[in-house]
């Protein structure tokens, strides 16, 4: 999956000032170069939602539509958010699209569904011409990591759904030896199915049209506006 490089920050900001010709032949270069895995990850979105309410309208929860998912998996060379362990990204594959996130990484964390909160009933006052009182009663569920269903097994059944269509895959298995726990960042449906089969190939790609773009741009400005991008061990 990911591969640290030092001085791509750098790289990308002086050819933006001073060979802008390289940063769009940069772009398109890396285009290319994850542009199997993307179209990879494309196929494998369903033509239809797991569950069939999923693609109605109303509510609160994104719409399933196959074409805007496929849309919204894509090459974002945009640098990132620093993470809690200090490093941003300045080239992924994202999936933009809210439902298609969910449908990537369903299960991902709670594997037999998000749990149900418990239901309370909320009553509420109303005003009715005809006896000067009256009440409304509906039924919500507590806590703000519980799903909101009054069917106690709809996390167990949107998983199992979306299980049918495509397994969650695991980017970066386990490696022989290997200790520690396995971390769940690194798996999913779309992207990173697709990432698993690629078996690192389109890394390499990606490294390789960064490092090109350096020594052109090294050799164009002699360096005056970068150390130079390397690989860090």
């Amino acid at each position: 999956m990911p591969i640290e490089l030092s001085g791509v920050d750098e790289l990308r900001k002086a050819l933006k000032q001073y060979a802008p010709d390289l940063d769009k032949q940069l772009k398109i270069d890396l285009t290319l170069a994850t542009q199997n895995v993307v179209n990879a990850a494309r196929g494998f979105v369903p033509a239809t939602p797991p569950l069939s309410n999923w693609g109605r309208d109303g509510g609160n929860f994104p719409i399933y539509n196959a074409a805007t998912i496929r849309n919204g998996i894509r090459l974002s060379t945009a640098r990132s958010k620093i993470n809690k362990n200090g490093f941003a990204s300045s080239v992924r594959i994202v999936n933009a699209n809210a439902a298609g996130a969910i449908y990537e990484t369903a299960g991902r964390k709670n594997p037999g569904g998000q749990p149900q909160g418990k239901m309370r009933e909320v009553v509420i006052p109303t005003f009715r011409k005809d006896t000067g009182v009256g009440e409304h009663r509906y039924i919500t569920s507590t806590g703000k990591n519980y799903g909101k269903s009054n069917n106690p097994n709809a996390g167990k059944q949107f998983v199992d759904a979306a299980n049918a269509t495509g397994m969650l895959v695991n980017a970066k298995p386990r490696i022989s030896g290997q200790r520690g726990q396995l971390s769940r960042k690194s798996t999913g449906r779309l992207i990173y199915r697709a990432w698993a089969a690629d078996n690192g190939k389109t890394n390499e790609a990606v490294v390789r049209a960064i490092m090109k773009t350096n020594d052109l741009f090294m050799a164009k400005t002699s360096g005056f506006a970068t150390r130079g991008v390397r690989k860090v061990a």
